[in-house]
């Protein structure tokens, strides 16, 4: 016989035919194994009446997490509130910090151009640059001083 072409019929009487081999229905399996069990119908009472009050609180928590007018509900309100305030906050000392900087920054510009102007300044040949400079326009002053004087003379 191969055992391609066996009908179940075929197959249960050859389980049967085994040595310490025996067919059972569900049900039976079942109460064999609640025999078996270490617990108690007690103890199977408490624990599915742990679970429902379990799955119970979780359904009621997940609708009291939705309520706007609860206690927890305003403290995290509120919490949001105050870290939305300080975040604000702190962009605002943020951007006076950057004002800050830029200010200083001009002002140690300036201090540094003065400070080379005056380098620049106190060498021997701008000294004397300068000094020409003045002299020229103090010449360039007085002629103009006297055509001035000469156009007054001639008028009179």
């Amino acid at each position: 016989m191969s055992l391609i072409g066996e009908t179940y019929k075929d197959k249960k009487d050859k389980a049967l035919a085994a040595k310490n081999t025996t067919v059972m229905t569900y049900d039976e399996l079942e109460r064999i194994k609640g025999m078996c069990s270490q617990t108690n119908e007690q103890e199977d009472y408490q624990t599915f009446r742990m679970n429902e009050r379990m799955e119970k609180s979780k359904v009621s928590q997940a609708r009291v997490s939705k309520w706007p007018n609860t206690i927890h509900a305003e403290r995290e309100r509120k919490e949001y509130e105050r870290i939305k305030k300080l975040e604000g906050d702190e962009i605002d000392r943020r951007k006076i910090d950057a004002e800050e900087e830029f200010y200083q920054q001009g002002l140690r510009q300036g201090q540094l151009d003065k400070a080379n102007k005056m380098f620049h300044d106190n060498q021997d040949m701008v000294k004397a640059l300068h000094s020409k400079m003045l002299l020229c326009d103090v010449i360039a002053e007085q002629e103009v001083q006297m055509h001035t004087k000469k156009r007054k003379e001639n008028l009179d």
